[in-house]
């Protein structure tokens, strides 16, 4: 090899050296899809959001109040903890089951309890096994569900995708 092209090999080298961590610092990894564990709620509730807009379900009633995963989670209500690395991206959401008929509602939560989102089935009417699929905005620290009707003690997760 001449003095020359070890010299090019060099330079080319040292600025892949330094370029290359650069580069690399811009892209950000995406978390791997999330999926909670199972959770069961004991009592479906037809009433779950007044003309005011305020919830009327225990357990998330108890939860906006406390801002905490509330004692009384899987009543008629369960409350999920966004993991961190969801937290601050947007992502789809959705809230599953199993164990019979059910029509699942999605409220989105902020670090402060306060409601930011609420998402019903794709239907008007909900059908006999309507999980409920939506878009999940950067800012949410908790996830809610509820099972608006159909048999008691159906066992739910949520589902998260980047």
């Amino acid at each position: 090899m001449s003095r020359k092209a070890l010299v090019h090999a060099l330079v080319l080298v040292l600025v892949v050296g330094l370029l290359g961590p650069t580069a690399m610092a811009g892209k950000k990894k995406k978390p791997k899809p999330y999926k909670s564990e199972e959770g069961s709620i004991a009592v479906p509730h037809t009433m779950l959001i007044s003309s005011s807009g305020d919830t009327n379900n225990v357990t998330l009633k108890e939860f906006e109040n406390r801002c905490e995963i509330p004692t009384s989670n899987g009543l008629d209500g369960y409350v999920y903890e966004v993991p961190k690395a969801y937290q601050k991206i947007e992502a789809d959401v959705a809230a599953r089951a199993s164990g019979g008929t059910r029509a699942l509602y999605i409220i989105l939560y902020d670090k402060n309890c306060e409601m930011q989102l609420f998402f019903t089935g794709s239907d008007a009417i909900p059908s006999a096994e309507d999980d409920t699929e939506g878009r999940m905005p950067p800012g949410i620290a908790y996830i809610g569900l509820a099972n608006f009707f159909g048999h008691p003690q159906v066992t739910v997760w949520v589902e998260l995708k980047p």
